[in-house]
This record gives C-alpha cells, sequence and structure tokens, in this order.
C-alpha cells in the first residue's frame, strides 16, 4: 500500500521549475491519491481534480479537512509514486464531496517506477502463507515488487475453503529464493488484496506487504532484474 511505502525508498527529489513541470501534469488527468496527516490513524482518500492558478492542486474528498493544516498526499503516476507535503489554501465552500485547493508544494519526491514495478522469477521459489486459524499454505512465488507479492497454486477438493484468506485478512508468510547453493529468505506479514480461481482449480493471489524487511525484498529484487 503505497501509505505505507518508506519514505527512505523516494529517490527522486523535485523542486524550482521542475515542481511546476509535474504538476502540469495533473491539468487533464485524474489521479487517486492517499491523504495522510499525523492526527489520522491511516490515510483517506481522495482525488487529484485538476489546478488552479498553474499551481495550486486541486483535490476532492469526502473526509473534511482543515485550512492552513499540513498533509501528506501519495498517488502513482507513470513516473512512479508521488510524494506531495503541502497544505490547504482554500476550502471550496457550498460544494459536496468536498473540494480543496493545496499551496503550491516547494518540492516533490517520487519513487521510480523501476524501484517499485513487479519482476517476475524466472525460477521457481517456495513461498508458504500462514493464517491466524493455524492452516498454512504452500505454493509458488508469481511475481513480488517493494509493495507486495503474488503466489499461484493448484487447490484440490475443498482446500479453499479452510486456506483461502478473505480480502484485507493478514497472514504471515515465508519466502524461500534459490541463489546457487544457498537462498534468500524473508519473511514477515502480508494482506490479501485480490484472487482469482480459474475451473481447474489454480489459485492466483496478490498480497500486500504489512510487514517486511524492505531491504531484503530490494535485494532480491537486485538480484532478478540483473538477470534479465
Amino acid at each position: 500500500m503505497i501509505e505505507t511505502f518508506p519514505k527512505g525508498l523516494f529517490n527522486l527529489r523535485i523542486s524550482g521549475s521542475g515542481v511546476i513541470n509535474l504538476i502540469q501534469e495533473f491539468k487533464d488527468n485524474i489521479f487517486e491519491v492517499s491523504i495522510l496527516n499525523k492526527k489520522f490513524k491511516g490515510a483517506i482518500r481522495g482525488y487529484i481534480i485538476g489546478l488552479k492558478d498553474e499551481s495550486k492542486i486541486v483535490v476532492r474528498s469526502d473526509e473534511k479537512l482543515k485550512k492552513n493544516e499540513k498533509y501528506e498526499i501519495r498517488f502513482v503516476s507513470g513516473r512512479g509514486i508521488v510524494l506531495i507535503n503541502t497544505k490547504v489554501d482554500e476550502i471550496v465552500i457550498g460544494i459536496q464531496p468536498n473540494i480543496y485547493v493545496f499551496e503550491k508544494p516547494s518540492e516533490i519526491l517520487v519513487c521510480e517506477r523501476r524501484r517499485y514495478y513487479r519482476v517476475k522469477p524466472k525460477q521457481e521459489a517456495d513461498l508458504v502463507i500462514k493464517r491466524e486459524n493455524g492452516y498454512a499454505l504452500s505454493g509458488d512465488l508469481g511475481d513480488v515488487s517493494l509493495g507486495g507479492f503474488s503466489m499461484k497454486i493448484q487447490m484440490k477438493d475443498k482446500m479453499i475453503e479452510y486456506f483461502l484468506p478473505m480480502i484485507d485478512e493478514e497472514v504471515r508468510f515465508s519466502l524461500d529464493f534459490p541463489r546457487g547453493k544457498s537462498k534468500i529468505k524473508i519473511d514477515g506479514s502480508a494482506a490479501l488484496k485480490h484472487y482469482t480461481v480459474d475451473s481447474k482449480g489454480f489459485y492466483r493471489g496478490g498480497f500486500s506487504f504489512t510487514k517486511v524487511d524492505k531491504s531484503k525484498v530490494k535485494k532480491l529484487l537486485d538480484i532478478l532484474q540483473s538477470k534479465r
């Protein structure tokens, strides 16, 4: 999830005229965004719907934001994951959902797309997920990114009733990726975000990391990409 994506992985800092150039991309596009604030328990959803005065971002949100309050806005664009720190400059009164105009940010941070897109391994890697009820399920790694992974497995009989996690359920996972005579081992927790089961019983599930050592994931991605 982009709201839990570590700030240390934003490797591109845009300032000066570069801010205006990037903001111009918002003119004719709508972006779904996550809005964060130290007072929020989690992120709230909003949409960038345009610009005002060529440099101020206009955001629509069902949640109420406060004027002059600072917020962090995150979203995914063609460049990668974008992070903007700014504050509400104006609240448009009498319109529902709520419309907010944010100040022009002094800088914009970007985690470039190549750092988080999903990479498919060329060899099989063992993946195990374990639910809170004690059931464990093993399968193959489909792909992996800094944000999560997918797994694939062939279900048998009524396995799906016992093992299949529900959407947004958090599970423990462990991944063993062979590297020569050794293995890269990654474990932590993740939440199921989507899944499919076809007529032949093949299951594919997409998981988002909720707790993991990002340095180990990055090391694995570097290895996978170096072989491409």
